[in-house]
């Protein structure tokens, strides 16, 4: 089960770990990005922060949100997702750049 931290601006590896195939791809998720944020040169930083719904998690959702990483994580369109997007105007949505659908 592995789990890979990238630069998307250039694609290199910042942390991988390879897991157990029977530990949970969510699990120790937000101590992988905080071992991410570790392996920068000093000065530099997590700007953006995505993943599928493994990071689908609050407290990665917050950490991003307290320390200015902005962030795009899946979500399974459970019955509360899908309420939630329902109550969205529509100028919450904008588009993606072409940059961002890397």
């Amino acid at each position: 089960m592995p789990i890979m931290g990238h630069l998307a601006e250039n694609g290199l590896t910042v942390g991988d770990e390879f897991r157990h195939g029977n530990e949970s791809p969510s699990s120790r998720s937000l101590a992988f990005l905080k071992y991410c944020e570790r392996q920068l040169p000093a000065g530099k930083r997590i700007g953006a922060f995505r993943s599928d719904s493994a990071a689908y998690q609050a407290e990665i959702m917050d950490y991003c949100h307290d320390h200015g990483i902005a962030y795009a994580v899946g979500a399974d369109l459970d019955k509360a997702v899908v309420e939630q997007i329902g109550r969205l105007g529509p100028d919450a949505w904008r588009g993606l750049s072409e940059r961002q659908h890397c």
